[in-house]
This record gives structure tokens, sequence and C-alpha cells, in this order.
């Protein structure tokens, strides 16, 4: 996961937080939050694969788990004090948007899953494939006969809501995520937080698709599509912001 852009086109805000209490390493790239569990806790944790409630941005460096009495070093960046061994740099922009791989699984860099087509249909509609793409998710062609790179939604019943304009021919090879731009129910990350598993259930998870970056065959899109979004439940999203 990386930062993309603002919504607002302002510059990337940069802090550094204590992370939680040593026990856990936090990874780069991933969702970080405030520990609101702990008594009294000052340091902030990575969020998980589908709940981001008080989030504070995106990690930028790592920090080694480590609970010694005393750590002179680590991986978390530099301070003025020398003291980096507990500390990790987010950007803390409420309206930044990230851009995280679609993934097939909970496992990174699993490629997407090929929908076949297993007939023609000439009205542009139906979608009747192998495995079958979901309702309510957003579809593209992959190595199709005329809809490459065409993004539609579908309905129930492997319908899509708009028609291909093209006809949908046999053996047409589609690509599909279960999330589309806008919607309140975010999609869930990958086990380590860094992609999205673009073929598990949404799940409010407090991101929201912006945009996708949808890839045909002739740019690897089982390996290279993204999905574009920012967190909702941003503990910096209320003070007052003025556009």
């Amino acid at each position: 996961m990386e930062a993309a852009y603002t919504i607002g086109g302002g510059g990337l805000h940069i802090k550094k937080y204590r992370t939680d209490d040593g026990a856990t390493a936090l990874a780069a790239g991933v969702p970080v939050v405030a520990d609101q569990a702990t008594a009294a806790s000052q340091g902030v944790l990575m969020g998980t694969t589908t709940t981001h409630v008080a989030g504070l941005g995106i990690s930028l460096d790592a920090v080694d788990a480590s609970t010694a009495a005393q750590v002179t070093g680590g991986t978390g960046g530099f301070l003025g004090d020398g003291d980096n061994a507990t500390h990790v740099s987010v950007i803390i922009n409420p309206d930044l948007v990230v851009r995280a791989k679609l993934n097939e699984g909970a496992t990174e860099d699993t490629a997407l899953v090929i929908s076949v087509q297993t007939d023609q249909q000439t009205a542009g509609l139906n979608v009747n494939s192998t495995p079958q793409v979901a309702d309510n998710a957003t579809i593209w062609g992959y190595n199709t006969n005329a809809n490459n790179g065409i993004v539609r939604q579908t309905s129930a019943a492997d319908t899509v809501v708009v028609a291909f304009p093209n006809d949908i021919e046999a053996n047409d090879e589609w690509l599909f995520a279960e999330m589309c731009p806008g919607w309140d129910v975010g999609p869930t990350l990958t086990t380590l937080l860094t992609q999205v598993n673009a073929n598990a259930a949404s799940a409010q998870n407090n991101f929201i698709v912006v945009e996708f970056e949808l890839k045909d065959i002739s740019d690897d899109g089982r390996n290279n599509s993204f999905a574009l979004m920012v967190m909702t439940d941003h503990s910096f999203g209320n003070p007052g912001i003025v556009a």
C-alpha cells in the first residue's frame, strides 16, 4: 500500500508516533490506528483486515518488535534524540488516497482469477462464465474479442447493469472484484494489510474505493490492477478542516 495523492491536492504530512508496547512489529505500507484498547497507551497499532477505526494514516517504515529494557537501534527512522527504535513515520493526511494492489485471496501477490465466458451474448448483458462473477461486483474485459479494458458493474444473475458496447463471445476472459467506487462498505485487506483481497465479501473496514486502475492482458491485469482508497474513520478527519 502506498500514497497516491491527496483529494485536496496538498502535500503529504508525516509525523512520528510511538508503537504500542514494542511487543509487536509494525510493518511499512500498512494502515495505522490509535491504540484505544490499552489503558494510558500513547502508542499506535497496525489495523486489521477489516477494521481501521481511529485511523491515523499509512506507515512509511517498519519497527522491529522489542520488549527489551534498553533498545539502542531499530528500523523506525531518525529522531533528533536518536531513539528511533520505537517510533514509526505515518502519513496523517485525512484526505490521503492510497494505492493497493488487487489480489486473489488473503495471501499477497496472488494473481486474480480469470472467469471464462461459456457462450455468446449478442446483447452484451449476460456474463455466463466460470467461475461465476459475483453479484454487485466490478467486472472488466481481460482477454476478450472486443471488450478488453471496458468496465461494468454486475447485478443479480450474472447481468451487468449497463451492457458492454460489443458482443460477448464464448471464451472471453473477465476479471472481477467484489467492490465498486463510492461504496460505504469497504474491501477486506490481505493478511499482511498491504493489498486488497479483491474477492472476499466486502466488510465495513473504514476504507472507501475512490477509483480503480484496471488492466487487461496487455498490461498483466491479473497482477497489475489496483484500488485507490481513502480512510473514512480518521482521527484527524473532523477537526474543523476547511476546503
